[in-house]
């Protein structure tokens, strides 16, 4: 069999618990459009967007992935512009690249093998149409990959969830950087960055969704005022505060 370069990054000892620890996977289409897909081996979580491609860097320096498929276009059409992407991902994220032929990011099979896995008729309960061809490329070349090299089932992931742009502010890869949300300028590690000024959570899951809060603020007015109505519903229960801490201090990565 297959030993996943993605299967050894798993290993807890390597991995920041408090970061997730994504597997992503570039759908290049056309019209200047590309769709991104990323899932945690470990929870289960798993994701879909579609972007522009010029915003495609600023996602993926938000999501940090830890592997990052694209398709082999070797000897193909827009080989030189994937070239160039593999180079930048690398630079910005660090991340492992995996090229994968082409046939893994063919919508066709793409869907066959998302509708397989999650037992359904259509994808229309993910918030997918039968014409997204484009969103699922990407979804389905992640499904794949995991079938053709991790060694256990993938039962846990039972949901793909489709992310809508519109309802997060959209912060750049230079607003990213030069604010220093997850890292600082100088040395480039967490220590000193905004996010480890601010980070006060006790368990993994906590710190990871606080992360993903810093990176992508609400836009929803709405629901905006609902974290602030149990920010301060806390605040209020401070006596309640302290043993909710104590409770979540014991709890184990889920």
């Amino acid at each position: 069999g297959l030993n996943s370069p993605f299967g050894t990054l798993t290993d807890d000892i390597l991995l920041d618990a408090k970061e997730d620890n994504f597997l992503c996977a570039v759908g290049l289409g056309t019209k200047q459009e590309a769709a991104i897909s990323w899932v945690d081996i470990s929870t289960g979580h798993f994701f879909v967007q579609q972007l522009p491609e010029k915003k495609l860097l600023d996602e993926l320096l938000r999501l940090s992935p830890a592997e990052c498929l694209l398709p082999d276009r070797r000897g193909e059409l827009f080989e030189a512009e994937t070239r160039e992407l593999a180079k930048n991902i690398t630079q910005l994220t660090n991340a492992i690249i995996t090229e994968r032929p082409t046939w893994y990011f063919d919508p066709y099979q793409a869907r066959q093998r998302l509708l397989k896995h999650f037992g359904t008729a259509t994808l229309e309960g993910f918030g997918i149409k039968d014409g997204d061809d484009a969103l699922i490329l990407p979804a389905g070349a992640i499904i794949e990959y995991l079938n053709e090299t991790q060694k256990t089932t993938l039962g846990h992931i039972r949901s793909l969830k489709k992310v809508e742009r519109k309802k997060f502010l959209q912060i750049d890869t230079t607003s990213l950087q030069g604010l220093e949300i997850l890292r600082t300028i100088r040395t480039e590690s967490k220590k000193g960055s905004l996010l480890d000024c601010l980070d006060e959570t006790l368990t993994p899951m906590g710190g990871r969704m606080f992360r993903n809060w810093l990176c992508m603020p609400l836009c929803d007015l709405g629901q905006i005022e609902l974290h602030q109505d149990a920010i301060e519903e806390i605040k209020e229960a401070d006596a309640g505060l302290a043993e909710v801490r104590k409770l979540l201090s014991a709890i184990a990565d889920t």
